[in-house]
């Protein structure tokens, strides 16, 4: 490692405001991640059934997914300042919906009501909070800070289920009191980093100045965007294939469990790896992508042929090992691509497409069988690099005569 990366990343490390904005993001993430085991558990205790819990994740899913433009467009008028604090209220007092219907037993479709508007809410925050970071640290620091999340993401992925599965014991609603603390104090965290911006938004530009309305239509953009969506299958796909993988090696669901926690170990150890050799590599991001994403394809269809567990976790590992880097390239790809007065609404994009993805795995598993579920999802990454030449290459411009 070079002595000017070495400076860059410690930094980082001592730099106040990027534990501030990483904070405030893993209080924001930790409520998205506790609400399948939360819906759950007040499902079970309110109806000894599970099936409702079942819709309010899809309710949260679905809100999370559609109301994520919309969102970020409002967060991009109303600014970083004002809508992150807003968005969170609102997403808190949706949970505070599901406490009162609950206690006084009111029909359960308003379960599902306030479970879709909880997830709507709070759609348009992770896309404003990556847009915030481009304000907390300066450019040469990015990449850097990216994989450094992508590790910090992986300890948050663990520990916000037993958050919520501790605090449901001393009382059952002690997860959704949880999901409302940290959607609170992210916001009051938001609020605190952004103190110095304008109250409108920097990102806001008067209308002649946008010189391109339709520049989600950019063929490099789209290109992102298909990335994200095989992204998210392929990653959906493994986890969720993990537990009946085991199964089928005649392994028990510990080891399904093992599987998985091999993945997330894996991609926080890339997130690290890449932090410090990502100033070498001169590869284009679209470059990397496309590599990393043949790597995952080749990976997960091993996976798919394990015939034992120790291949089973070589072949996860590979997988996992690409997780971190394909998002910082992406995350770092699409930064030059959006406009700066729609930086919201083309991170929420992205996240959406990603979303989808994870989506697109559970249809998968639900129609396929095991084998041809990671099959299909291997298919996918190889057509998005097959794609690429396509998506990438330069329209060609017709001169106009003099």
């Amino acid at each position: 490692m070079n002595k000017k990366n070495h400076f860059r990343i410690k930094t980082l490390l001592l730099e106040k405001k990027y534990w501030q904005w990483s904070v405030a993001l893993q209080f924001i993430r930790a409520p998205m991640l506790m609400n399948s085991i939360t819906f759950m558990l007040i499902s079970i205790n309110h109806t000894e059934d599970h099936s409702i819990g079942g819709l309010m994740i899809t309710a949260y899913v679905l809100g999370l997914t559609v109301l994520t433009i919309p969102c970020g467009r409002l967060l991009d008028r109303l600014g970083i300042h004002n809508g992150l604090p807003i968005l969170l209220f609102i997403s808190s007092v949706s949970l505070v919906g599901i406490i009162i219907t609950s206690i006084f037993h009111f029909h359960l479709y308003w379960l599902v009501v306030f479970a879709a508007l909880s997830g709507g809410s709070i759609s348009g925050v992770p896309g404003a909070m990556r847009t915030l970071l481009g304000c907390t640290i300066t450019k040469d620091k990015l990449p850097t800070a990216i994989a450094l999340d992508s590790t910090i993401i992986e300890i948050v992925v663990v520990i916000s289920p037993l958050i919520a599965t501790i605090t449901s014991l001393w009382w059952e609603h002690g997860a959704i009191i949880s999901m409302i603390f940290f959607n609170l104090l992210a916001g009051f965290l938001a609020r605190k980093l952004t103190k110095n911006f304008m109250a409108t938004s920097d990102f806001i530009h008067k209308k002649e100045e946008v010189k391109n309305k339709y520049w989600y239509l950019n063929r490099k953009f789209v290109f992102w965007i298909i990335v994200s969506i095989s992204f998210g299958t392929i990653l959906g796909s493994t986890e969720v294939a993990a537990l009946p993988l085991a199964q089928q090696l005649n392994l028990s669901a510990q080891s399904g469990s093992l599987l998985i926690s091999v993945l997330a170990i894996c991609s926080a150890l890339s997130g690290i790896a890449y932090a410090l050799i990502n100033h070498r590599i001169n590869a284009p991001y679209s470059l990397q992508a496309c590599f990393l994403l043949f790597l995952m394809s080749i990976s997960i269809y091993f996976f798919a042929s394990s015939s034992s567990f120790l291949f089973a976790i070589l072949t996860i590992s590979f997988i996992g090992l690409t997780v971190a880097p394909l998002m910082t390239a992406r995350s770092m790809a699409v930064e030059e691509l959006i406009p700066i007065e729609s930086k919201t609404v083309g991170f929420s994009m992205i996240n959406t497409a990603h979303t989808v993805g994870f989506a697109l795995s559970g249809i998968l598993i639900a129609i396929l069988p095991l084998f041809w579920m990671l099959l299909v999802s291997a298919i996918s990454g190889i057509l998005v690099v097959v794609l690429t030449p396509f998506l990438l290459k330069p329209l060609k411009t017709v001169k106009k005569l003099a």
